[in-house]
């Protein structure tokens, strides 16, 4: 029998993350430039997320079977993707000083769940 593998406290978060920021045609965004996120806003949420997350706008004029294919009810919206599951999604533009803290949650809690499966039946 194979011993445990053991766990360190804090273990990294699984490689392999993208938070997918949608976002509507330039068109149909309300008021005069409507919701926008800008290549600073993305940087800056890159920069606090760290290299173990890419972050991508995906422009729905662009991309519309990739938007599509989410289904979101409206957007902009945002989807955390790990080996092509979703963990995590979001109405509305992200905030980056806001929504770090949830997404490194979330990819903690898988880094936890690969490093230390449950027992099987």
């Amino acid at each position: 029998m194979p011993a445990p593998l053991l766990a360190s406290p804090n273990p990294t978060p699984p490689a392999a993350a993208m938070l997918l920021v949608m976002m509507p045609p330039a068109a149909a965004r309300p008021g005069p430039a409507g919701p926008y996120f800008s290549a600073t806003d993305q940087s800056r949420l890159q920069h606090l997320l760290g290299a173990g997350v890419q972050v991508l706008r995906i422009d729905e004029a662009e991309y519309p079977a990739v938007v599509r294919s989410f289904a979101p009810p409206r957007l902009p919206a945002c989807v955390l993707l790990w080996q092509g599951m979703e963990l995590w999604r979001q109405e509305g533009l992200p905030q980056p000083e806001l929504v770090a803290p949830i997404i490194q949650a979330r990819l903690q809690a898988v880094a936890v769940a690969v490093v230390c499966p449950g027992p099987t039946a």
